[in-house]
């Protein structure tokens, strides 16, 4: 699993952990997340627990975003670059692949996660 397969995966669980807390029926337990629930309960200000929903799903759509830019990079390095060009596909790379390592740091304690990434 190369790190680009790696963090799609984990972003798609991101996801879907997102839609399956989201998924109830206003207001009901599956439609909240953790302790805002508990204050959405007592303070009435459901508002909160959708200005949260609106910030995780903005906060996927740009690791998404971040990810998407990133992997033309990563993936070319896997292919035939000409000698000439060598120094600034490289460049281009380590970047690249810098930027991936450190999106895969919250990610350490997952059984798929290795150790080269490690930053």
């Amino acid at each position: 699993m190369t790190i680009t397969e790696f963090l799609a995966a984990r972003l798609d669980e991101y996801e879907g952990a997102l839609e399956d807390a989201t998924s109830g029926p206003p207001n009901s337990p599956a439609a909240t997340l953790g302790g805002t629930a508990v204050n959405a309960v007592l303070t009435g200000d459901w508002g909160t627990v959708d200005r949260e929903v609106a910030w995780l799903r903005r906060d996927l759509a740009s690791k998404r975003w971040m990810l998407d830019i990133i992997r033309p990079d990563l993936e070319a390095a896997s292919g035939e670059v000409a000698a000439p060009e060598l120094g600034a596909e490289l460049g281009r790379w380590t970047k690249a692949y810098a930027i991936a390592r450190a999106m895969a740091v919250p990610y350490v304690d997952h059984s798929d996660y290795r150790e080269q990434w490690r930053p």
